[in-house]
C-alpha cells in the first residue's frame, strides 16, 4: 500500500510538473508572437515596398515609367531577379494584393529562419525563446542615419536575402555545406549586398580552421580584377573614382555610406554591442565563440573596406556595396547573444545580472528615442567590471555601481515617458496607447509567470496578444486611398496628357493609383550613389522645389532628403515662388500641391481622406484638397501677364 501511495505521489508531481511546463511554454510563446506582432506594423506599399513594385510594373508597361527619375538613367533592378519576378505576379494580382501577400510570407520566412539561426546555436528552451525575443525588443538599426534595420516590418528583398542568409549560416553551423552554399547563392540573386556578411563570416570561421582558404581568397580577389579589366558589371566600376558633383551629391544623400557622416549615436550602437558580447563571453559555448571571433573579425573587415574603398578611394564599386551595411547580421547576433546570456545570468545567478538587465533596458527603450542610447554604456561596463573583479570589490565600489546603473535605468524611463507623451499627440496616438498597453500586460505576464501564477499568466499573455494584433494595421485614411485599385477621375482629367508631374509628397500615388511616371521624390534620390547622371538630374532638380517648401524636405537641413529653404514650412512664400520653379524647370509640366495659391487660380481636388503635417510647436493639422498648377500654361503667361522675373 504504501508503495502504491509513493508511486501515485510521484506520477501525480510528474504530470504537475507537465503541466507546468506546458503552461510556461505556452506563456513564452505567446509572448513572443506579442514581442512580433508589436513589432510588425503594417502601412501597406509605403516603404521600400514601393520601389520593388513599381521595378515589376515598370517590366509590364515600361513606356509608362521610362521618363520616371528612377529609371530614367538606370535603376538598381539591374542587380537583381526581383523586377522581373514581380512582374509575373503582378501580371494576375493587384500591387496590394501582392505587397500583402510577399510582407506576411516574408515575415513568416523570416521568424522561421531566426528560429533556425538561433537552434543552431543554443540548446532549446527558455534561453532561445529569450534570445529571440531580444531580437524584437532590442534595437533592429545597423549602420547609420537610423535608415536600416534587419527583419524589416515591410516587403523588400532584404527581408528574404537576410533570413536566406540565416538559413545558410544554420546549414553551414550543422556541416550541411552544400545546402549552406545553395541557400547563399539563392540570397546573393535575391539581394547582392546582404549575404555579403554571412559569406564573410562563413569565410573567417573556416579560415581560422585551414590556412588554404586565404589562398582561395586571393584568387578570388585576382579573379575580380580580371573581370575589372575585361569591363565587366559590376567589377568594372572598381576602377570608376566618384569626385567632384557627384560625390558631394552622393555624400549628402547617402550619408550613411561614409563614416563622415556618422554621428557619435552610430559609432555608440557599435561600441554597446561590443559590450553586450563581451559580457557574455565568459556563458559561451565552444561554437559561440567560434562564431562571435568570425564576426568581430567581419566587423572589422567590413569597416576597414568601407574606410578605404568609400571614404578614402571613392571606388563607385565599393560604395554601391555600402560595406558598412554588412553589419546587419552583427546586430542580429550581439542581440540573440543578448537574450540567450540574460537568461544564463538568472539562471546562475551571476553578480552583475540586474546591471546587465538594466543595461538591455536602456537599449531597448533607445528605439524609442534614440539618444538613451549612451545611458546603456554604463551600467554595460559596471557588468564588465563585475566579470573581471568577482565578488571582490568593496562595499563602496558596489553601491557606485549600483547607483551608476539606477540612474541610467530612471533617466531612459524618464525618456520613455516623454516620447510615449509626444507620440500620443500625433493622429494615430492609439496606436502608442496599444503598444504601451501591450508592452505592460507582456512584463505583467512574465512577472506572473515567474511567480508560478500559471492562470493568470497565460490570461494576461493572451491579452497582450490580442491588444499587439490590433495595433498591427497602421495604415492611416490616405495610405489606405493609395491602395485603391481604381484611379480617382478627376485627377486623371486635371492632369490631362501632362508627362513631367511633380507630385507633392504623392510619389506612391503616381506609380500605383494614376500609373503615372513621377518627376520627383526623395525615395527616387536612391540611384544617386549608382548613376552619374541619375545624381546630377536629382539635385537640379532638388535645389529648384526644395525651394517651394514641399512635404518632400524636412525640416532639418542635415538629413539625407534635404531641408526646406524656410523650416517648418508648408508653402511657398508666394505665387512667385511657383512660377520661378516653373521656368527653372522647362521640362516640368505639372505640380500638383498641397497648398493654395489663389492669385493663380488653381483648380484643386478634395481627397478622400486627409493628410496630416506637424508643425513647428509639435500639433498637427490636416489638409484635404490638392492644387494643380499647370507649368505651362504659367511660362506663357507668367504672374498676371508679365514675366515672373
Amino acid at each position: 500500500m504504501h508503495d502504491d501511495a509513493v508511486r501515485s505521489a510521484l506520477e501525480a508531481s510528474d504530470v504537475s510538473a507537465e503541466k507546468q511546463s506546458n503552461h510556461e511554454m505556452a506563456v513564452a510563446i505567446l509572448l513572443l508572437a506579442t514581442l512580433w506582432l508589436l513589432t510588425r506594423p503594417y502601412f501597406g506599399i509605403y516603404h521600400d515596398s514601393r520601389l520593388y513594385i513599381v521595378q515589376g510594373l515598370a517590366h509590364l508597361h515600361p513606356e509608362a515609367y521610362a521618363d520616371d527619375l528612377y529609371f530614367k538613367y538606370g535603376s538598381q533592378d539591374s542587380f537583381s531577379i526581383v523586377g522581373i519576378l514581380l512582374a509575373h505576379g503582378l501580371a494576375h494580382f493587384s500591387p496590394e494584393t501582392v505587397n500583402l501577400s510577399l510582407t506576411v510570407m516574408g515575415e513568416a520566412f523570416w521568424l522561421i529562419a531566426a528560429w533556425r539561426f538561433a537552434t543552431a546555436i543554443y540548446l532549446p528552451g527558455r534561453e532561445k525563446l529569450l534570445a529571440l525575443a531580444a531580437l524584437f525588443i532590442l534595437p533592429p538599426d545597423y549602420a547609420a542615419a537610423n535608415v536600416f534595420h534587419y527583419g524589416e516590418p515591410f516587403f523588400t528583398p532584404r527581408l528574404y536575402a537576410e533570413a536566406m542568409t540565416m538559413i545558410a549560416l544554420a546549414a553551414f553551423l550543422s556541416g550541411r555545406w552544400l545546402i549552406s552554399a545553395a541557400w547563399a547563392l539563392l540570397a546573393l540573386v535575391t539581394h547582392p549586398i546582404a549575404p555579403l556578411s554571412g559569406v564573410m563570416l562563413a569565410f573567417f570561421m573556416l579560415a581560422a580552421k585551414d590556412v588554404r582558404w586565404w589562398w582561395g581568397a586571393a584568387l578570388g580577389g585576382l579573379l575580380g580584377v580580371g573581370l575589372c579589366v575585361l569591363g565587366v558589371e559590376p567589377f568594372v566600376r572598381f576602377r570608376v573614382v566618384v569626385s567632384g558633383d557627384w560625390l558631394s551629391e552622393v555624400m549628402i544623400r547617402c550619408k550613411w555610406t561614409f563614416f563622415s557622416g556618422w554621428s557619435s549615436l552610430d559609432y555608440s550602437r557599435l561600441v554597446v554591442q561590443a559590450l553586450i558580447v563581451s559580457t557574455a563571453f565568459t556563458t559561451f559555448s565552444k561554437t559561440e565563440r567560434r562564431l562571435c571571433a568570425a564576426l568581430g573579425a567581419t566587423v572589422v573587415a567590413s569597416l576597414l573596406l568601407n574606410a578605404v574603398g568609400v571614404d578614402l578611394m571613392h571606388s563607385l564599386l565599393i560604395i554601391n556595396l555600402q560595406p558598412v551595411r554588412f553589419l546587419w547580421l552583427a546586430s542580429v547576433i550581439a542581440n540573440l547573444v543578448a537574450g540567450a546570456a540574460l537568461c544564463r545570468a538568472f539562471t546562475t545567478k551571476e553578480p552583475y545580472r540586474w546591471h546587465f538587465a538594466g543595461a538591455l533596458a536602456i537599449y531597448a527603450s533607445s528605439i524609442c528615442f534614440s539618444n538613451l542610447l549612451i545611458f546603456a554604456i554604463p551600467p554595460l561596463i559596471v557588468s564588465l567590471w563585475l566579470i573581471i573583479r568577482g565578488n571582490s570589490e568593496s562595499r563602496w565600489i558596489r553601491r557606485t555601481n549600483f547607483i551608476v546603473t539606477t540612474l541610467a535605468v530612471e533617466l531612459a524611463a524618464g525618456g520613455v515617458i516623454l516620447t510615449a507623451y509626444v507620440a500620443a499627440k500625433r493622429p494615430d496616438g492609439i496606436f502608442s496607447f496599444l503598444i504601451a498597453s501591450g508592452l505592460v500586460l507582456t512584463v505583467l505576464a512574465a512577472a506572473a509567470s515567474y511567480r508560478r501564477h500559471h492562470t493568470a499568466a497565460l490570461a494576461l499573455s493572451i491579452a497582450a496578444c490580442m491588444t499587439a494584433a490590433s495595433a498591427v494595421d497602421r495604415r492611416d485614411g490616405w495610405e489606405r486611398v493609395i491602395e485603391v485599385p481604381t484611379p480617382p477621375a478627376l485627377p486623371e482629367k486635371l492632369l490631362g496628357n501632362a508627362r513631367n508631374i511633380y507630385w507633392e509628397d504623392g510619389v506612391e500615388f503616381m506609380w500605383l493609383r494614376l500609373g503615372r511616371a513621377s518627376y520627383f521624390s526623395c525615395l527616387q534620390g536612391s540611384g544617386v550613389m549608382f548613376y552619374r547622371r541619375t545624381a546630377l538630374e536629382y539635385f537640379r532638380r532638388l535645389n529648384v522645389l526644395s525651394q517651394l517648401n514641399t512635404q518632400d524636405f524636412w525640416d532639418k537641413p542635415d538629413t539625407f532628403c534635404s531641408g526646406k529653404a524656410i523650416p517648418y514650412s508648408f508653402a511657398p512664400k508666394d505665387a512667385t515662388d511657383i512660377i520661378k520653379a516653373c521656368e527653372k524647370l522647362p521640362d516640368l509640366d505639372m505640380m500638383v500641391l498641397l497648398s493654395d495659391e489663389a492669385s493663380l487660380n488653381p483648380p484643386s481636388w478634395k481627397m478622400p481622406a486627409p493628410r496630416y503635417r506637424m508643425k513647428e510647436n509639435g500639433s498637427y493639422e490636416a489638409v484635404d484638397h490638392y492644387y494643380f498648377y499647370d507649368c505651362q500654361k504659367l511660362r506663357e503667361k507668367g504672374w498676371g501677364g508679365r514675366s515672373a522675373n
